[in-house]
């Protein structure tokens, strides 16, 4: 749904979603193979993934609400 609603208009970045997605693809081989193995340097580049993806949301996150009450701000004219 990520990449439907918000790659597809470039929130977040091509690069941000591929990311996104290996996230994800990694995640459900780790739920539903029965035996999966990923070295610690594949663990710390998905934790650092992460928390990348995540900064860059919340700056989004962030970026519409101000966007939303400057458009939309009380006593205003429009």
């Amino acid at each position: 749904m990520v990449g439907l609603h918000l790659v597809r208009r470039g929130l977040p970045s091509t690069r941000e979603g591929r990311i996104l997605v290996r996230l994800h693809e990694m995640r459900e081989t780790s739920d539903y193979e029965p035996v999966f193995l990923y070295e610690r340097e594949d663990a710390e580049q998905a934790v650092s993934s992460a928390t990348k993806f995540l900064r860059r949301m919340t700056d989004l996150v962030k970026a519409l609400e101000a966007d939303l009450r400057n458009r939309y701000s009380v006593g205003r004219n429009e």
